[in-house]
């Protein structure tokens, strides 16, 4: 008998349905037009310069919503049985991930540029970018449902020392530099990267990649592999 026919699509569906998708369908336009509408706000927090106090624009940390939602998606109800997953899972996966986040960065272009300037829309961009690799990180170390607390905690030193001691912008803070600045970029992609990387090092990946680095089983001391060489022990009384 021949190997069963499975459809495509209902494969993907299975799949989207394991993941809950309603919430990240609903969930990225949604962000991206609260974005749109408010993220002129400005927020009053507390800063270590002058008067203790500084104004950050409710954009700045819209993005790390986006974050958490496009990589919350990657949670499943079957958590365990997917830890053991195959090349065709990890494929959906990567295709999930990459169509969410690029509907991620559209929307949130397209809102920003609408209600600011394309520059501005570059700079919510490129903090998603930042977040959605802390994002990746997070969710590998933590659990995907967990995947905001690395992007949350960055909050702190990019509103509290934010700025320098004659009130410049410090160059870390990728949230307050011009669209195009260099630095800031440069933070983005190795943020991408070390997600990207933490991504691949799935439970059963990661033994794999070390496997060279430990020591060998069942080498006999000739060379010859799968036989072990070992001294017959007697059990019970000697004669």
């Amino acid at each position: 008998m021949g190997r069963p026919v499975h459809s495509g699509g209902r494969t993907v569906w299975r799949f989207l349905r394991a993941h809950h998708p309603y919430g990240t369908l609903i969930g990225i336009p949604a962000v991206a037009a609260a974005d749109g509408v408010a993220g002129s706000w400005n927020l009053w927090m507390p800063s270590a310069y002058a008067d203790g106090m500084t104004v950050v624009p409710f954009r700045h940390f819209i993005p790390i919503v986006l974050a958490a939602i496009v990589v919350g998606g990657l949670h499943s109800s079957m958590s365990e049985i997917q830890s053991t997953a195959t090349s065709v899972l990890r494929r959906y996966e990567v295709g999930y991930l990459v169509c969410a986040a690029t509907a991620a960065i559209v929307l949130l272009g397209v809102a920003e540029a609408l209600a600011t300037s394309a520059a501005s829309a570059l700079l919510v961009i490129r903090g998603f970018v930042v977040w959605i690799g802390l994002a990746l990180l997070s969710g590998r170390l933590f659990g995907w449902l967990t995947n905001w607390l690395l992007p949350v905690l960055t909050v702190f030193p990019l509103v509290y020392y934010s700025l320098d001691d004659v009130g410049e912008v410090r160059w870390w803070n990728w949230t307050g530099q011009p669209s195009g600045d260099a630095a800031s970029w440069l933070i983005a992609a190795t943020s991408l990267a070390a997600g990207a990387a933490a991504f691949t090092l799935t439970p059963w990946r990661l033994p794999r990649m070390t496997a060279h680095f430990r020591p060998s089983q069942g080498v006999a001391p000739t060379g010859r592999p799968g036989v072990l060489r070992h001294r017959a022990r007697r059990i019970g009384p000697r004669r």
